[in-house]
Parts: C-alpha cells; structure tokens; sequence
C-alpha cells in the first residue's frame, strides 16, 4: 500500500427525510468514488441528519420510529454502492436496538460486506441522546481496501472528547479512526482530535455537517507529528482542513510512512505503564464532574437496590409522574392521578418498596403487595433517562425473587400498553383486561407470571 483516499462527505442532510438522504448519500459515494476515493466516510448518523429529529423531539417512541437495521434497505443500498464502486463506505444511521435506538456507524468494505459495526459509546446524555442506548466497546476491523489493507476502528463526535476511546482503539491495532460527527466542531474540538491522532499515533479521519447545519470544518490528521522539515521546522500532520461550505474532501493517508512513524517514537504503547491508571478504572465520578443525568458505562454493574426509606417518597412520586409523561401522557391527566392519593405514607406502608440506586440518586422503584400465593407488583417505575438500560429487568427480576420467598406461586401487575413488550420479554402473559380507570378512561392489560 502506497496511499490511502478517505473521501471527507461534508454534505447538508435533508433533514430526517430518509429517502433524500439516501440518494444524496449515493451521489456523494459516486462523486468520491470519481475521486479515486478508497472509503467515503458521511458525517454522524446520515439517515436522518442527526440534529434534523423531526417531530420526535424528547418523545421515545417517535425517535424509535426512525430507526432502521443494519439488515435494511438503507444499509443494503450502501452495501450493494460499495460493491459497484469497489471502494468501502463508512454509513451512519440511527439504529433500531432492543434497548432503544444507538447512533451507528457500519463500515461496508468494497465488496459490500459490513466488517465493523460501532455504536457511539458517549453519547450526549445532557442532551436528546439520553433517549438512546449507549455503546459498550471500540471494536476494530481490517479494511480489504483499493490499495491494500488497514486496520480501522471508529469513534463518533462527543467521542473525541475522551481520550480513552482513541486509546482503546489504538490498542486494539486501529491504524486509521474513523470519525462521523455533527458539532460547531470548533477549533477546540480540532485540537482534541489531533491530539487523539499524535498521543496515538494513529491517522484520523472526521466528517462533519457543513454549515449552516453545523460548522464543517472536517479535518484529517496523518499523526506524523515528530518530523521534520528541511529547514528543520516541525511537520505539521494536519492533512485537510476543510473550510465551512458544502464539498467532498480527500484526505490522503501515506501507510507506509505512518507505519514506520509507529515502529520508530515514543508515543502510542510504547511506554504506557498500565499499572498506574487504576482510577481510570474508577466507576463514580468526584466532585465536581458529578451530573445527575450521567449514564457512566459501569452504572449498570453498580446499580444497587434496597428498601425505600420513610423520607424519599417525594422522589418515587416524581419519578412515577415523570414516567407517565415519557410515555406521552396528558400532563394535566398526570398531575390528576398524581393527586389521586396513591404516593401517601400510609399507602406506602402496606407495600413492599424497593428503590434502584446508582451510585447516590434513586433512578427506580417497585412495590408489591404480598397476599399468600398470589402477589400484585403494584408498580414498577424508572427514570426515563435511564430507560432502555437494564434498570427495569433488574427490578422486575428482584421483584420476582421477593414473591417467591413470601411463598407466592404466582405474580400479576397492569402493564403500560407500550411497556407490554417488555414484560412479554420477562415471561410476562396477558390474561385480561382492566377496569375502566376514571382518569385515563381506558382499560390497560393485566399480565401474569407463573413463578416456578
């Protein structure tokens, strides 16, 4: 291999019109391939132009409605675009998930073969992308490009700002990162991507949205950082820098050179000394980077549950109440039911209450009402920046554990219509209807588990 081509498709999406952006992606593709491109890489989740939401807004289940599979049509016609062009494509989309939907990335070698699959592991969770399911790994993958082979790994926009993403992904062999984004992408944000390409020395690649959209200014570093010029001057590795307007730009990559770079300095593995970065390892933050609406990758494994005390009522209210407002209930209709007199301490105190806890903040709770065999899970509530993240099954399992050791036989609770998906998932039947409920004036299913 003598040189790589990245085509850098800074492009304007049409908003979250999917069929637009397909044959605009597909343009783009045919543009770069012309080019003489090996991989086109489009900025941060094409299919709907990221910040273009449409009317899904903070609402859950109008997002979801806008993801596609990796097995789709959208996927598939940049599949068969690479094979015709033999030249690979990094494509990026919302992705439908279990979960809830991540910010994806598939990159389809040249002869239409997804070889990487890359969620985006930070996602923006101070933002709309609390609604989305975060990645858990930077996996890498060797690239059968034009002109040889590459190893490649990506990382998405707010990724950049940690440096421990381009770390896991140059230790995993990662010669060239991939980087899809959607930012101002300001001269701050570039200095962080260099210095992920130099501390790394690995080649880096990023496409944003041009402006007015968001800033453009894509950029691609070499990470040949301790060379020099004839005059002795020190090589600058930045080999594009994009202004803000609407183009394709091509970054070429020298392996050869960026190899040999990586056999010779000082950076990358050479000498690390793992044995001193245990905090990094560290799973709660300090003060003062502490955020209440924080999804640290290792809250899960942390999550805790435990009897609810006398004095945290107010938040199992609130928590209930903003629940009922995720699932897009009639704000007033919740502050009726709210009113109801269902969240009192003596109500309480005929229940078996049970709070998740990560790491200081209640993000969940569960009550049964245990009567011999058969017990009621009268509720089961978690905090919607935290749904779609492991926190109601881990309740759900808890509360099945707690009616068999009170000698229940069998469990049965009413089930938000949209929440029967998951319960079906947990063992979970439907065996009638409710009654009619005076505020939401409809009934909802009633669901059974058999507890063996």
């Amino acid at each position: 291999m003598e040189m790589i081509k990245v085509a850098l498709l800074q492009l304007l999406a049409a908003g979250n019109d999917q069929e637009s952006n397909l044959l605009k992606g597909d343009k783009a593709c045919r543009d770069a391939a012309g080019l003489g491109a090996d991989l086109a890489l489009f900025p941060e989740m094409w299919n709907i132009g990221y910040y273009e939401w449409g009317d899904a807004g903070d609402d859950a289940n109008a997002l979801a409605a806008q993801a596609i599979t990796v097995d789709g049509d959208f996927v598939g016609h940049f599949r068969s675009l690479a094979f015709e062009l033999d030249m690979a494509i990094a494509i990026t989309f919302l992705e439908e998930w279990p979960t809830g939907p991540r910010n994806s990335l598939a990159l389809i070698d040249r002869h239409g073969s997804v070889i990487l699959r890359y969620a985006k592991v930070h996602t923006c969770d101070f933002g709309d992308e609390a609604l989305l399911t975060p990645g858990r790994e930077f996996p890498v993958a060797e690239l059968d490009a034009k002109s040889g082979r590459v190893r490649v790994g990506a990382m998405i926009c707010f990724d950049l700002l940690f440096p421990e993403a381009a770390r896991a992904l140059m230790l995993e062999g990662a010669e060239l990162i991939l980087v899809p984004n959607a930012s101002r992408n300001d001269q701050n944000h570039r200095i962080c991507l260099r210095a992920r390409s130099v501390e790394n020395m690995a080649a880096v690649a990023q496409t944003n949205y041009a402006a007015p959209q968001q800033g453009g200014h894509s950029v691609a570093f070499d990470a040949v950082s301790y060379a020099w010029d004839e005059d002795g001057a020190t090589v600058d590795p930045t080999i594009v820098q994009a202004d803000a307007e609407e183009a394709i730009h091509i970054a070429e990559f020298d392996l050869p050179r960026i190899r040999a770079f990586r056999e010779a300095e000082t950076q990358g593995d050479a000498y690390r000394k793992p044995g001193t970065y245990a905090s990094l390892l560290r799973p709660e933050a300090r003060q003062p980077f502490r955020r209440t609406d924080a999804r640290r990758a290792s809250a899960h494994n942390h999550l805790s549950i435990r009897p609810a005390a006398g004095g945290e009522l107010d938040r199992l209210r609130d928590i209930a109440a903003d629940g009922k407002r995720f699932w897009g209930y009639d704000p007033d209709l919740v502050e009726r039911w709210v009113a109801l007199g269902d969240f009192t301490p003596e109500v309480f105190a005929a229940k078996d209450v049970f709070v998740a806890v990560a790491g200081e903040e209640i993000i969940a709770w569960s009550s049964l009402i245990l009567n011999g065999d058969l017990c009621w899970l009268d509720d089961l509530w978690v905090a919607p920046r935290w749904i779609r993240h492991g926190v109601g099954r881990r309740l759900f399992d808890h509360a099945v554990r707690r009616a068999k050791a009170a000698g229940a036989t069998a469990m049965e609770w009413e089930a938000e219509p949209l929440a029967v998906g998951f319960y079906e998932k947990m063992g979970g039947r439907h065996v009638r209807d409710s009654e009619p409920s005076p505020i939401w004036n409809r009934t909802i299913p009633v669901m059974a588990l058999t507890l063996g």
